[in-house]
């Protein structure tokens, strides 16, 4: 582990600086993704490519590198070798290419994006469990469950990681997703899911040691947040997901400064930390950096003001 080990990241008191996309960055730099592996084979080919992915992130000033480990599961990558090498890898990358601070990501994707081949029960508990000591014994500084979206697989991997952080004393960052819908707020891949009656079960089986708003649309940041709030009083952190060419969902890169933009109508003082997910590149995280220092700026003037 990195300097500041067993310490809580983010209780400095203002908002941490975390990175971006790291899959799609991947993706828009020629990382093709499959069924199967999702980007597992191009961990494996190319790990000094997402190496150079971790350097631009940490360039634009995240304090924190998340280890490609989304989707590198014993559920997803049958073969125990390949998953294992890849959790290596990824976790090798982002310390070498990051600022010193290494998030193991864990997600609950299931077996080829199919719902239908989840094994359920004993075998996909011992999956988590599994992965979540890989990441423990690859060095990882905190452990960052993602897009978690519903009480079943999603307990089963938040019991998991909880178990094993606790253990090592490194903290948990429980990551939800969300999207706006008809009646309200839905997750982000199941819109029929209302969000918050998911978060309430979570935190009802486990407290992590954060909660990380991430793979969000922008415009349903805010009532996300608020979301959350009613059932959570802790750390709080959002990565919001962007548009991008390489999901079918814009055909021009979004710009620069979105995520700045944005940053100005959410609770800064509220929030231990911020970031991108999905089609957050590089430049998009510098700006953030820059309209981060600017948001503590003004912060800092109002509170000499109220003296």
């Amino acid at each position: 582990m990195s300097e500041g080990e067993g310490q809580d990241p983010f209780a400095s008191g203002r908002p941490v600086l975390l990175d971006g996309g790291v899959g799609s960055e991947l993706r828009r730099r020629g990382a093709g993704a499959d069924p199967e592996s999702w980007l597992g084979h191009a961990i494996v080919a190319a790990p000094e490519l997402l190496e150079a992915v971790h350097a631009d992130y940490t360039a634009a000033g995240s304090t924190w590198a998340t280890a490609a480990t989304f989707s590198a599961t014993p559920l997803r990558l049958s073969n125990d070798a390949s998953w294992r090498r890849c959790v290596d890898l990824a976790v090798g990358a982002a310390r070498r290419g990051g600022p010193g601070r290494v998030a193991g990501a864990l997600s609950t994707v299931p077996p080829s994006f199919d719902a239908g081949r989840w094994p359920g029960g004993d075998v996909e508990r011992a999956a988590f469990d599994e992965l979540v000591a890989a990441l423990l014994a690859a060095g990882i500084d905190a452990l960052a469950l993602e897009m978690i979206q519903d009480s079943e697989h999603g307990g089963a991997a938040l019991e998991a990681a909880a178990a094993g952080t606790r253990a090592a004393g490194i903290p948990l960052w429980l990551g939800v997703c969300a999207r706006r819908t008809s009646k309200g707020l839905g997750c982000f891949d199941f819109p029929e899911r209302d969000f918050s009656r998911v978060l309430a079960e979570l935190l009802a089986r486990q407290r992590p040691d954060a909660v990380v708003l991430m793979h969000t649309p922008l415009d349903a940041v805010l009532p996300a947040l608020a979301a959350i709030r009613a059932h959570w009083d802790g750390p709080l952190a959002v990565r919001p997901e962007l548009p991008y060419p390489e999901d079918g969902t814009s055909t021009e890169p979004t710009a620069p400064g979105i995520l700045a933009d944005a940053l100005a109508g959410w609770p800064v003082a509220d929030l231990a930390a911020v970031g991108g997910c999905c089609g957050t590149r590089p430049d998009q995280i510098a700006a953030l950096a820059a309209g981060l220092d600017r948001a503590r700026a003004t912060a800092l003037v109002k509170r000499r003001g109220s003296v």
